[in-house]
């Protein structure tokens, strides 16, 4: 399993790390150190919740370019440690501060987007399904007992959840670095 994980991991990173050799610009600098990391955080052979930080810390890079995209990241960063924050009794800090970043994001959000964009209400509607979806989850695995078959399912479930949206994550920043960076030079 260790040597799968590690010919996946090469199997992006080479790629990423390749085409900026031969792009050599900022923005792309920014997408391959975002897109390594994230290369590194999802197909590891053994990762801990925390690690996911080392993703998110080039990701703020990218705040300027796409801040809907990293902002939405940088929330299901934090959902995604929820079972860490649970065992070391930090639910309730968890939730304050996640209340007040996303009261922080929803003004960034409504001043960076014209909401008269069909294309960008729609990605703000997609948004804040999420969000609540992360807070919906959060709550049901702080109050609803998980089963005895399943005790670990509600860890699961945030684990799955977060995956998905670091996927999309993951595949949002390589897509910008190939397709729409090629745009923006073939434009130039």
């Amino acid at each position: 399993m260790a040597m799968l994980c590690l010919g996946v991991t090469a199997a992006f990173v080479l790629p990423i790390n390749v085409h900026l050799f031969f792009n050599k610009r900022k923005e792309t600098f920014l997408l391959s150190l975002v897109s390594t990391a994230m290369t590194f955080y999802l197909f590891s052979f053994q990762v801990h919740e925390k690690s996911i930080l080392l993703a998110a810390a080039p990701a703020l890079c990218l705040l300027n370019s796409y801040p809907l995209e990293t902002l939405w990241f940088l929330e299901v960063t934090v959902f995604s440690m929820f079972p860490l924050f649970i065992k070391d009794d930090l639910t309730m800090p968890f939730f304050v501060l996640m209340f007040l970043y996303h009261i922080c994001v929803k003004d960034i959000i409504l001043k960076e987007y014209n909401y008269r964009q069909f294309k960008k209400r729609v990605m703000s509607v997609v948004f804040s399904t999420s969000v609540y979806s992360m807070f919906i989850i959060a709550c049901v695995s702080l109050f609803a007992p998980a089963p005895a078959k399943y005790p670990h399912i509600w860890s699961l479930l945030i684990s799955v959840y977060s995956f998905a949206h670091f996927f999309l994550y993951f595949c949002f920043c390589i897509w910008q670095q190939f397709v729409n960076n090629f745009t923006k030079i073939k434009a130039t």
